[in-house]
C-alpha cells in the first residue's frame, strides 16, 4: 500500500533549524507525497490540513448547536460547503463535528456535544473540509478518468456506517457517483477518515499540502472495519497513537479489536492489545518489542459497539 515518500518540508525549519527543540509560534506548513500503486487498493489519510478560518470561544452550548456571540458565521462561512468544528480545550478537547448549516452566531450540529463535556468557555477552531476536487483535481489529476466508472480509477469515501460511497472522475473533468454516474460535485473529505483509491492505471504520487495539526483528534469507530487517518504527516506509531486507551483488549486476537497496518499492496500486518502483555501480532501472537511505524491510514476492526477513540499526535518541537 502507499507510504509517505517525500519528507515533510516545513516552512518553519528555515528559521528555527530542525532539531533545535524550539517551539514556533506559527504552525508549520509543507507537503507529503503518497504513492498510489497500480492495480491495487491504496489507503491514504489526509495528514496535512487547511488552516483554521476562525478560532474563538463558545458562549452557548445546547443539545443541537453551539454559539459564539462575537462571530457572524453567515459572513465567515460559504453556503454549500462543509466545515469541521474542533473543540480545542476542556473535557471535550479533540472532539470534531461536521457543520453544514449555521445562522448568525450559531452553528447547527449533528450531535449533542454536552454529552462529551463541552461547555461554555471552551475554545474551538473551524476548518473547511477539502473536497474531492481540491485533493485530487479535475483537469490535472493523478487519477485515470473515464466515460464510466469501469474505465476510471475509483475513490472510496467512508459513509460513517462501515461502508463507502464510490466516486470517479469523468472524462468531462467532473466528479460522479460510481454507482449511478450521477453528478457529485464538492464531496467533502473529513480528515479523520481514511480513503481508498482503487488504482487500475499506472502508479502515481499524490501530493497533499497544508498545515501540520499539532493537537490530537477524536474519531468514531463503528462495529466492523473502519479506515482511519492517523492525522499527523510523520512520526505516528502503533505505540504513540493512543489506541491502547480505547480499543478492546483480549487474551487472544479473537477477543480483541484488531489494528490492520498496510505494509504493501493488499498486504497487512495485524495487531491487538493483549490484556497483560501490551501489543501483540494477531498473526503470530508474539509480543511487539519495537515501535511499529504507521502509514497515513490504518484499518481498525471493531468487534463491539461504536466508540470514540483519541488519535494522538507525535510530540513535535521545531
Amino acid at each position: 500500500m502507499n507510504t509517505i515518500l517525500s519528507r515533510f518540508v516545513l516552512a518553519a525549519l528555515a528559521t528555527t533549524g530542525f532539531g533545535s527543540a524550539v517551539e514556533v509560534a506559527t504552525t508549520p506548513v509543507g507537503y507529503v507525497s503518497q504513492t498510489l500503486q497500480a492495480n491495487a487498493f491504496n489507503s491514504i489519510g489526509l495528514t496535512l490540513h487547511k488552516s483554521p478560518l476562525v478560532s474563538s470561544q463558545l458562549t452557548e452550548v445546547t443539545a443541537n448547536s453551539v454559539s459564539s456571540s462575537l462571530l457572524d458565521f453567515t459572513s465567515l462561512l460559504t453556503p454549500g460547503s462543509t466545515y469541521i468544528l474542533e473543540i480545542t480545550s476542556g473535557t471535550g478537547v479533540g472532539t470534531i463535528q461536521e457543520v453544514t448549516s449555521w445562522d448568525g452566531d450559531t452553528l447547527s450540529l449533528p450531535q449533542n456535544l454536552t454529552l462529551v463535556g463541552v461547555v461554555i468557555g471552551d475554545s474551538f477552531k473551524i476548518r473547511k473540509a477539502p473536497t474531492l476536487e481540491e485533493v485530487f483535481g479535475t483537469t490535472v489529476t493523478v487519477l485515470a478518468k473515464g466515460f464510466n466508472a469501469g474505465a476510471a480509477d475509483i475513490v472510496w469515501v467512508p459513509d460513517g456506517n462501515a461502508g463507502y460511497t464510490r466516486y470517479f472522475l469523468h472524462a468531462s473533468n467532473a466528479w460522479r457517483n460510481a454507482a449511478n454516474s450521477a453528478a457529485s460535485p464538492n464531496i467533502p473529505l473529513v480528515y479523520t477518515d481514511g480513503i481508498l483509491i482503487e488504482k487500475g492505471s499506472a502508479s502515481a504520487s499524490l501530493v497533499i499540502s497544508g498545515e501540520l495539526k499539532k493537537e490530537g483528534t477524536n474519531a468514531v469507530i463503528v462495529k466492523g472495519f473502519n479506515l482511519i487517518s492517523v492525522v499527523a504527516p510523520v512520526g505516528s506509531t502503533l505505540q504513540n497513537l493512543g489506541l491502547e486507551d480505547d480499543l478492546a483488549s483480549g487474551f487472544n486476537a479473537g477477543a480483541a479489536d484488531i489494528v490492520w497496518v498496510p505494509v504493501s499492496a493488499g498486504q497487512y500486518a495485524r495487531y491487538f492489545r493483549h490484556n497483560t502483555a501490551g501489543w501483540r501480532s494477531a498473526d503470530t501472537n508474539v509480543n511487539v518489542t519495537v515501535d511499529v511505524p504507521l502509514p497515513s491510514a490504518i484499518l481498525i476492526e471493531r468487534g463491539g459497539a461504536s466508540k470514540n477513540i483519541s488519535l494522538k499526535t507525535p510530540n513535535y518541537s521545531f
